[in-house]
């Protein structure tokens, strides 16, 4: 090993860092790239001294590397909870891992083990405790096996191309006398202290090594090469191993490389951007500890700032500089603050996350302070008579940082800002939660000074703290506590609104409330023309804080104008002075963002279609805007183009968050719809309804519960042939239990229908598992049995095998009456979930039946039914079917084929496709919750 050597060249290169800092881990590692085996043969020396206060006996290693290795590893489990199946179904070629790890203490070889639950740490048991002051040598040879990138962008990319980050083994951190074991979950995060490194490279000739650290010398030999690199003092080294040099630019002494798009094309002259970037970071918190740095195009791919990358990139939204600057300086901030916060970066990533947001924020503010979130795409021709009035066009870019964690907010989904990062879901950890902190951070600079608030948060950089002594310190530096103790603590949502406006010729009062128990400070102001003519601010408010303005006849009185800060609702913060205090009608297209001062109506085109009623043709009218409203309405007047008559849907949904309770989400419903059930023969249904919703604690698990309570009332119009129940009202008391994972699929519901003529109690449970091979295995049970039953000329209230009649009206059936032709073929899986037809499907006395699913290969599934049937006075009869389901899109887009059912061999019937069934999901909600479920 080269010790001696890399101990010269650190003091040569860095002579004045390292004064006073004999205590920082030492690497010194030899690594060769084995391209044919895609490995990395790696020979190790560390050089640890125990700064702690304690006697260790046990010294603990990351080895997150090996964290591919396994589909049972904290990071497999990762990826299966964001519904991430590559990495499950992947072959174990593409995995990665670490091999033929050996370990020698202070020349003692030893025993060591993974932990438990997180193989990716390694525990070591000294044979000699190490007291505090003490030095010990560590050295490892290892193989890593590096894992196809396409699972989290680290690893092989392709022969002549490898991203490597955290790779190689290095000592957890030692925090305040407490390990930091920390498996690999792919946060992007560094979790360890700084440590000096020195490596030596053995690489084939034709490839280049781009990293963070400083290169000083290469050899050549035949087709490889040996390139040694080293620096100081450093948390993260980065490697991108490519037949391709990044491109170097020196900005204020620090070194810069990179191959983002706009380089790498020659787009623009980048110089004038980093240097501003650069600058800008240098002027608020100093300057950047090391002399080098990598801008990543994959860096950047890994977190992309949503507010670019949502927009489709053929509108040309952004400039190529504003992308530019908006990529380089989020990469910037990433390595800028892991690197000046020695914090646990998963228990703090309210810090860096906040400060990430914080920062570009106030770049764009500075830089771009006419920047809109949608960019150019208002101002394009064919584009702007259409969205020109919408809130969405006007809104600023820094406003989507608002709105995100509004939508979190809207949703009761928002998590504590000091969440750790492996506890934050989704959408929270990559969107909302760095928005909100940003939020915060800039609330408080208005109103307690900016150089104020910075200067604490600087004060924490360069230091090794625990999460309780950075929380202490900050207390110490920030005597804001509300947003100290309040803001950063807890997930209430802040809400302030006008209670009341008392006027007279010379002053306007106002009553300001807080909803919320956590009170911040707040800013009135009176406005004309939308432009502020007077303000106050009050920094010690109460629960209802009484102010009084001058009357200066302006048009609207609003609390936060212009600073905004994450509120459940912001509607409330504006009152009209003159006039009506009703809010204007505003009628548009689509949805829009919020309008403060208006009241929004949403119109558009809508085209359904059943048998009976042929398309319909009509438009939807609602007040659902992009944030969640606790109230929402929804009016569907359709045209029935075949009958030539009216028909349609209306609904009322009232949403009531509970912040503090598992039962999260009490709603109110109020449904009714008519359209043709039959030939020329309409239905009218009303359902009230209320839900309770529950969930655990930990919002990453998707485990729900639901209990509802609900009233139908039908009316049926009936023909030549009068109707046994023409009209019915029943109620209907309902259980829901679901956890819907990637590897296992669980969902249960039971219920009890009851009304005058009938009452039931049903019983469904669903289970879905996901093999390694890719194949599913799918298992249901149903089972359903009548309490009473007073209705014997009619079998529309029976259970049914293979077709249900709906009488509750809850299925989208496209011929709901129809008994043969195609509309009868369509399949929605309910009661006995059979897709065979019998002659005697029906039980009104009981039903059960289990449905089987198995995969055969990709989407291709061999189904069986089995199931028995009970009618009052009778025997009860067995049945069976079989056959092969096409399952291209679970639960959305299936096609079944029989084969072979307790009463024949489908395949020998000559009109075989009759006998085929479907299912056909075109509802755009559902069909939405296909594509978020990863996020929430």
């Amino acid at each position: 090993m080269k010790s001696t050597l890399f101990s010269c060249i650190v003091i040569l290169m860095f002579p004045f860092q390292l004064m006073g800092q004999q205590t920082i881990t030492d690497h010194d590692i030899d690594v060769k790239l084995i391209v044919s085996e895609k490995t990395l043969e790696v020979s190790q020396l560390i050089q640890f001294t125990n700064t702690s206060s304690i006697v260790l006996k046990k010294l603990y290693l990351n080895d997150w590397s090996h964290a591919y290795s396994s589909s049972k590893s904290p990071l497999a489990q990762r990826f299966a909870e964001e519904f991430d199946r590559s990495f499950y179904l992947g072959a174990k070629t593409k995995r990665g891992s670490t091999n033929q790890l050996n370990i020698i203490v202070d020349d003692n070889k030893i025993e060591w083990n993974r932990l438990k639950d997180q193989i990716d740490i390694v525990e070591i048991k000294l044979v000699s405790e190490l007291k505090p002051g003490e030095q010990t040598t560590i050295e490892l040879d290892y193989k890593i096996v590096l894992p196809n990138a396409r699972y989290t962008g680290y690893g092989k990319i392709s022969d002549t191309d490898y991203y490597l980050k955290n790779c190689f083994i290095h000592i957890a951190p030692l925090i305040n006398n407490q390990w930091i074991k920390n498996s690999n979950l792919d946060l992007e995060e560094i979790s360890t202290l700084p440590a000096n490194f020195s490596i030596e490279w053995d690489i084939p000739a034709d490839l280049f090594v781009n990293s963070n650290l400083t290169k000083w010398k290469e050899n050549r030999f035949g087709t490889r090469k040996k390139i040694s690199q080293s620096i100081s003092n450093v948390k993260e080294i980065q490697f991108h191993i490519t037949d391709k040099e990044y491109t170097y630019f020196s900005i204020n002494g620090l070194k810069i490389g990179t191959d983002l798009r706009e380089v790498e094309e020659n787009l623009l002259d980048t110089n004038p951007s980093l240097y501003r970037i650069v600058s800008f970071v240098d002027n608020k918190f100093g300057s950047f500890p090391h002399n080098k740095m990598l801008i990543s195009s994959l860096d950047y791919k890994k977190r992309a700032y949503f507010g670019l990358s949502s927009i489709p990139s053929i509108f040309y939204p952004f400039s190529d500089r504003f992308e530019f600057e908006i990529k380089a300086l989020s990469v910037y901030l990433n390595h800028y603050l892991n690197e000046q916060f020695l914090v646990d970066p998963r228990s703090n990533f309210w810090l860096t996350g906040g400060l990430h947001t914080q920062i570009l924020m106030d770049y764009i503010a500075e830089y771009y302070p006419n920047q809109k979130l949608l960019g150019s795409i208002p101002r394009q021709p064919l584009l702007k008579p259409f969205i020109k009035n919408y809130v969405l066009s006007k809104a600023s870019f820094n406003h989507g940082f608002l709105y995100f964690s509004q939508f979190a907010l809207r949703n009761n989904i928002q998590q504590a800002p000091r969440t750790p990062k492996s506890e934050l879901i989704k959408f929270n950890e990559r969107i909302s939660q760095p928005s909100y902190v940003a939020f915060g951070i800039n609330y408080a600079s208005k109103f307690y000074g900016k150089e104020y608030v910075e200067r604490a948060f600087k004060k924490q950089m360069g230091k090794i703290k625990s999460n309780a002594q950075l929380i202490q310190s900050l207390i110490q530096e920030l005597d804001i506590p509300w947003f100290t103790s309040g803001y950063l603590n807890n997930r209430e949502s802040i809400d302030l609104r006008i209670k009341s406006v008392k006027k007279d010729s010379k002053h306007i009062n106002i009553e300001v409330q807080q909803e919320q128990d956590n009170l911040i400070p707040f800013t009135v102001a009176l406005l004309k023309n939308d432009t502020i003519i007077s303000s106050l601010d009050v920094k010690n408010p109460n629960k209802i804080s009484k102010l009084a303005l001058e009357n200066l006849d302006a048009d609207y009185i609003a609390i936060n104008p212009t600073l905004k800060i994450p509120e459940f609702s912001q509607r409330n913060n504006y009152r009209t002075i003159k006039g009506s205090p009703l809010k204007k009608l505003k009628f548009t297209l689509i949805k829009d963002l919020e309008d403060d001062k208006r009241n929004q109506v949403f119109f558009n085109p809508k085209i359904d279609f059943n048998v009976y009623d042929g398309l319909t043709l009509g438009a939807k009218f609602s007040n659902k805007t992009l944030p969640r409203r606790p109230f929402a309405y929804e009016l569907n007047p359709n045209y029935s183009s075949k009958l030539n008559e009216l028909v349609g849907s209306l609904s009322l949904n009232y949403r009531i968050y509970n912040e503090d309770s598992p039962y999260y989400l009490t709603q109110f419903s109020v449904f009714g719809s008519s359209f043709h059930y039959d030939t020329n023969l309409r239905y009218k249904v009303f359902s009230p309804s209320i839900s309770i919703f529950k969930r655990p604690k930990d919002f990453r698990s998707n485990e729900r519960q639901a209990f509802s309570l609900s009233y139908v009332s039908v009316y049926r119009q009936f023909g030549k042939e009068s109707l046994v129940t023409p009209n019915y009202n029943i109620g209907n008391l309902r259980y829901s239990y679901s956890n819907k994972q990637t590897i296992k699929f669980v969902k249960i519901n039971s219920d009890l229908e009851f009304s005058d003529k009938f009452g039931k109690l049903n019983f469904n449970a669903e289970y879905r598992h996901l093999f390694h091979d890719g194949r599913t295995l799918s298992m249901r049970f149903f089972g359903g049995k009548f309490l009473w039953n007073k209705i014997r000329e009619t079998t529309y209230f029976d259970y049914s095998l293979n077709r249900s009649t709906d009488y509750l009206f809850r299925y989208n059936y496209l011929g709901r009456s129809e008994n043969d032709g195609f509309y009868s073929q369509q399949f929605i899986l309910s009661e006995g979930g059979f897709k065979s037809r019998f002659e005697n499907p029906n039980a009104n006395d009981y039903l059960a039946s289990v449905n089987l699913a198995y995969s055969l290969w990709k989407w291709v599934e061999v189904y069986a039914d089995f199931g028995v049937t009970k009618n009052l006075k009778t025997k009860s009869q067995g049945f069976y079917d079989s056959g092969l389901r096409l399952n291209l899109v679970p639960d959305y887009l299936e096609f079944y084929f029989p084969i072979q059912n307790s009463q024949n061999y489908v395949l020998d019937d000559r009109n075989y496709l009759s006998n085929m069934r479907f299912v056909l999901t075109v509802d755009l909600n559902n069909l939405k919750q296909l594509f978020s479920r990863r996020w929430f």
